[in-house]
């Protein structure tokens, strides 16, 4: 069984000045662990194929840090 793919909008925290960045084709069990690695905020998922909004997800502050 083929794993879902999405397009992912990563944004950030307004006072970091970053800009959003857009991935395509991420899987959630690992971009979910890269998101939390750039300091992201949440992340907007959609589909590919329609381009329709599927969900946000928030990122949890990384504990590593």
């Amino acid at each position: 069984m083929a794993q879902q793919l999405y397009t992912a909008i990563v944004f950030f925290r307004p006072e970091t000045g970053i800009q959003p960045r857009k991935y395509r084709n991420v899987t959630l069990r690992t971009f979910g662990f890269f998101a939390q690695r750039t300091g992201a905020w949440y992340v907007n998922l959609y589909d590919p194929e329609t381009k329709a909004f599927i969900r946000r997800l928030y990122v949890e502050p990384n504990q590593a840090q």
